[in-house]
């Protein structure tokens, strides 16, 4: 375990950026087969609370600068600054340098978001990294930058999928086996056009 966490501590889930900061609220040591590891009762912002074990998640420091790669906008970001982070396709999910199976694994995981509820405001922090996306746009211009980052994530994977399907079609299955609901649709409406 790299880091000790404590009452009081402040993290990220470097998994789940939509859920905001966490506060730790009670923190217990454990191991298992001579690891030592933390189990953790946090409150997050967007999330509520959430018990946590370190031996399966690598919290973050909230407090420590934002993780590489990941460029944290200044705290006031304009209307059109916010429109135009909202409609862009992440890095990890577009890099060419990085792996296909990498690259596809990220795009299949946007597919978690939807355009109802909750989950419209989750995808809009995370893509903007406002902790109230709210506060820059309106719900209709969510809505509308939503529609329009979903045509260009299922356009994405279409491009992903015949890049795939020439290279490694073996993780197509592998893949669609372990992506949210949504994400398996799109494969399926993609392997349907064939």
């Amino acid at each position: 375990m790299s880091i000790t966490f404590q009452s009081g501590d402040r993290v990220r889930h470097p998994g789940r950026p939509e859920w905001g900061v966490g506060v730790v609220e009670s923190a217990q040591g454990l191991s298992s087969g001579g690891q030592s590891f933390q189990k953790l009762g946090l409150r997050f912002e967007r999330a509520g609370r959430k018990t946590i074990s370190t031996q399966h998640v690598s919290l973050e420091s909230a407090d420590s600068p934002s993780p590489a790669g990941v460029a944290a906008p200044a705290p006031e970001v304009s209307a059109e600054d916010a429109k135009s982070l909202l409609e862009k396709l992440p890095s990890a999910a577009t890099d060419p340098l990085l792996p296909l199976a990498g690259r596809l694994e990220a795009t299949l995981l946007l597919y978690r978001f939807t355009a109802e509820g909750g989950s419209l405001l989750d995808w809009a922090s995370t893509q903007t990294k406002l902790a109230d996306p709210l506060s820059a746009l309106s719900r209709p211009e969510l809505e509308l930058s939503f529609q329009r980052f979903r045509r260009d994530l299922d356009q994405h994977l279409a491009r992903l999928f015949r890049e795939a399907i020439d290279d490694q079609p073996e993780l197509l299955g592998e893949l669609a086996a372990a992506a949210p609901a949504e994400g398996a649709l799109a494969l399926r409406r993609i392997i349907d056009a064939r």
